[in-house]
């Protein structure tokens, strides 16, 4: 049963709820559009009357439930604003051509993108059958090594040195903490 738009279904009514469908607003919105063409007709006007009987059932409705009555019919509302808002901009973007011109630009990217990594596998696979890879991790193994042994040989000298001149080494290191100690003073 559907009731006058406005009105809400009263609570002591089996399977009544507090919302009301759209498909109920558009029931309602339909049969009130029918009862006032109906009422334009001086004849439709008799026949309506005498056959239908409207019964204005008033209920109040408790205020945080109409709270959020308004609120869904509010989102509601602002989702028709939006899709009207992205069905206008789509079709101004299809008319102005903007939608073509950035398939375009990305079609065009994509084929860059592609022409370039090709040309990186080939340098690479060039790279790779002339050896120039394998050289020069080789060559940078080898100076790893030459640094490790350079280290080593420095180290070893640092230690003689002590062993030769001890009062020189420990002249060097009471002047190295004088500085350290200047510097942190500062």
């Amino acid at each position: 049963m559907t009731y006058p738009k406005g009105t809400t279904r009263p609570s002591n009514v089996s399977g009544a709820s507090d919302t009301t469908s759209t498909s109920d607003m558009i029931d309602e919105a339909t049969e009130a559009e029918t009862e006032v063409e109906a009422s334009n007709t001086s004849e439709a006007t008799s026949e309506a009357t005498s056959e239908t009987t409207t019964t204005t059932t008033t209920s109040t409705v408790d205020p945080n439930i109409q709270q959020k009555i308004d609120s869904i019919k509010n989102v509601a509302s602002t989702i028709r604003d939006i899709s009207a808002s992205i069905r206008d901009t789509v079709r101004a973007l299809r008319e102005t051509g903007a939608i073509d011109e950035l398939i375009a630009a990305v079609h065009e990217a994509t084929i860059t993108m592609r022409d370039t990594t090709i040309e990186i596998s080939k340098i690479s696979k060039d790279l790779k059958e002339r050896g120039m890879i394998k050289d020069t991790a080789k060559t940078l193994d080898e100076t790893v090594a030459a640094a490790n042994e350079a280290a080593e040989s420095f180290r070893q000298t640092v230690e003689d040195m002590k062993e030769a001149a001890p009062q020189t080494a420990e002249v060097i290191k009471k002047a190295r903490e004088r500085v350290k100690t200047k510097k942190d003073n500062r």
